[in-house]
């Protein structure tokens, strides 16, 4: 039977786990969310893509879809879109504050866009 909390054991007491007992053996070094200054500004992505972990979060939290159907529209495996939002839960305070930073500079683009003098009769 799966259990987070074993998991999670295994996989940062690997070496205080008899062999038999070690399901997560092969994944310890395998961590789906990465950071790169170049991609997305530096915000927490799913490796391998431009999927951001608020990405994930927006389609599951804010907007209530399943992560089996995110990770199918994503074309990501069910696993990623799971440590995407382990890891959003896990910082949501970065999460919310990435959130407002990002809230706030579209907000300052929006008012410092070209708009017409006059409107186009």
């Amino acid at each position: 039977m799966y259990n987070k909390r074993s998991a999670t054991f295994h996989r940062d007491h690997a070496d205080l786990v008899p062999e038999r007992h070690n399901r997560c053996e092969g994944l310890q070094n395998q961590m789906t969310i990465t950071r790169d200054d170049d991609v997305l500004g530096g915000e927490p992505r799913i490796d391998g893509t431009r999927i951001g972990v608020r990405h994930v979060a927006t389609w599951v939290v804010d907007s209530g879809q399943s992560p089996a159907h995110v990770a199918d529209q994503l074309d990501v495996p069910l696993a990623d879109v799971y440590e995407a939002l382990s890891h959003y839960y896990i910082h949501i305070d970065e999460m919310r504050a990435l959130k407002a930073d990002n809230e706030a500079a579209f907000k300052d683009v929006r008012g410092s866009t070209l708009k017409p003098i006059e409107t186009a009769q």
